[in-house]
């Protein structure tokens, strides 16, 4: 059953997001200078002068001052362990050599690049697949991916995010992965408060690319652009994932799902339709969301998703029409409902349109003494309907913006599943 249906009647982890989240030292071969290469380092493929150098980050940001720090390289990738991605080895593609360079900014400011070189290009296409599903799902702990991008003129494949560390500090890391022919090169730059551009990194990392291009048989850098665009495809495609979902108490929480299910819905009782047959649609899926490990919470809060697919899209404008209208209305109709409407809701889905939605915050009236507080949201992206609905309490709720910015990412992930 849906949580309101009960409350009524952790680049990326493992990819190395995590050497940033507290991540421990690396152990591979430190080189000196560019000229220098200890035994068992890397290959000519993805020598050391192809990594950032602090000149490099000169626009990446006004007022900061970079620093080299630790460089590591060695033939044997597992030497540099803290940033082994997990879903590398399952794509069946293991780097020939790997490089890792960390830099240090003023205002404390970090920046970590990690070159993976494979041996055909084949394999680094295979292996910046698996790498990008990791990146979209970004599960380390206390991670939410505010806003991706996609990029062009960078490389031969690219994306780009940001990524937010709900604790006290609010660390801010933009993320970014580009394949360069039979190299990958993953870069996380990070700062307190806001995040960098993710368009003056790729800048950025396009002058350690123009380095390397020719020597792997890759793509080089042009007209660098990035725009906004959904955050890449992971888990089940067209699904929120666990870091779509904003945690409500700084450093507290986790978030857990559900499976697809067929919809078990009561909904905030404004909808006036039936959430669980959805009239029109060929295709109904729900599943759930709960936020574990906050002492603040209520029992049983969560957010529930729930997908209807529609023979026509006009079909799904539709159906995302009678529900707004209806819940628009509500007060007058029920009397006992208290309706907000909140900012409309407007994004970018993965083909580049537009696509919009509708957010409300409900109170209903149970008794003379006691309410029920709820949030919807409604959109379509195509033929697919996207609805909302949490159980937030008087002392425990979403904002207004972050709701917004969920029903958002909702659509984003929407336009992404078949």
């Amino acid at each position: 059953m849906g949580i309101v249906g009960a409350a009524v009647l952790a680049l990326i982890a493992g990819l190395f997001i995590a050497a940033q989240w507290g991540r421990t030292p690396a152990t591979g071969s430190p080189v000196a200078s560019a000229s220098s290469t200890p035994s068992g380092t890397a290959a000519s493929t993805a020598a050391p002068t192809t990594l950032l150098e602090a000149p490099d980050l000169a626009s990446l940001a006004q007022g900061v001052t970079w620093t080299v720090g630790e460089t590591l390289a060695s033939a044997a990738p597992d030497a540099v362990p803290s940033v082994v991605p997990a879903r590398l080895e399952r794509s069946g593609a293991d780097p020939a050599s790997r490089q890792q360079r960390s830099l240090t900014g003023t205002g404390n400011a970090s920046l970590l690049q990690v070159q993976d070189a494979f041996a055909t290009a084949d394999a680094a296409t295979k292996a910046y697949t698996a790498l990008a599903e990791q990146l979209g799902g970004c599960d380390a702990a206390g991670a939410l991916i505010t806003r991706g991008y996609a990029v062009s003129g960078l490389a031969d494949q690219a994306a780009a995010m940001n990524v937010a560390v709900q604790d006290p500090d609010g660390q801010q890391h933009t993320l970014l992965l580009a394949r360069t022919g039979t190299t990958i090169s993953i870069v996380d730059a990070a700062q307190s408060k806001t995040a960098f551009n993710a368009g003056n990194l790729a800048k950025a990392l396009g002058a350690s690319l123009q380095r390397l291009c020719d020597s792997v048989a890759g793509t080089c850098p042009g007209t660098i652009k990035s725009v906004q665009a959904p955050p890449p495809v992971s888990g089940q495609p067209g699904w929120l994932v666990e870091a779509d979902l904003p945690r409500v108490s700084a450093g507290a929480g986790r978030w857990g799902r559900t499976s697809p299910a067929s919809p078990n819905l009561v909904g905030s009782q404004c909808e006036s339709i039936d959430l669980n047959t959805m009239p029109g649609s060929t295709q109904r899926s729900h599943r759930t969301y709960l936020l574990a490990d906050d002492k603040a919470a209520p029992s049983g809060f969560g957010v529930d998703e729930a997908l209807y697919t529609f023979g026509k899209a006009a079909d799904a404008t539709a159906a995302a029409k009678k529900i707004s209208t209806a819940m628009e209305g509500c007060r007058e109709r029920t009397r006992t409902a208290t309706v907000t409407t909140l900012d409309p809701v407007k994004t970018v889905g993965a083909n580049g349109k537009d696509l919009t939605g509708s957010a409300y915050s409900v109170s209903q009236r149970i008794s003379a003494t006691k309410s029920v507080a709820f949030r919807v949201a409604v959109g379509v992206s195509g033929k697919r309907l996207v609805y909302l609905l949490a159980n937030p309490s008087t002392s425990f709720d979403f904002t207004d913006a972050e709701w917004g910015r969920l029903a958002a990412r909702a659509l984003e992930r929407a336009s992404q599943g078949s």
